[in-house]
């Protein structure tokens, strides 16, 4: 999925990650050829968040996520994500579950 001037900044990451906390970020903004990059360190030197981000990262601690990638399915935490196979069969277990409480629920109200 390409969304523009992001992914080429992330993809430019992603190519020198082995550098990550000697390089600036403006330097992969530099590496990543974004149009404006004088904007770009403007908003880095400002400190001002996205709206969002800080609700965000206040939730994920709540949560007990610490840091990316974190995957949350009905409370449980992965930490490392899982195969797709392993979160397949989470969310097919969940499901089962869902339909039986559903289905003793019903049978209590005496409902068939």
């Amino acid at each position: 999925m390409n969304r523009g001037p992001f992914s080429q900044y992330i993809e430019a990451i992603f190519a020198k990650q082995d550098s990550l906390g000697l390089r600036s970020w403006a330097r992969y903004a530099v590496d990543a050829l974004l149009s404006d990059t004088l904007t770009f360190r403007a908003c880095l030197e400002s400190g001002r968040e996205v709206p969002g981000v800080a609700s965000g990262r206040e939730a994920a601690m709540r949560l007990g996520v610490r840091g990316t990638p974190g995957i949350m399915v009905n409370g449980w935490l992965y930490s490392v994500p899982p195969s797709v196979g392993e979160l397949s069969g989470k969310i097919q277990q969940l499901l089962a579950e869902l339909r039986l409480t559903t289905a003793s629920d019903s049978l209590d109200r005496g409902e068939r």
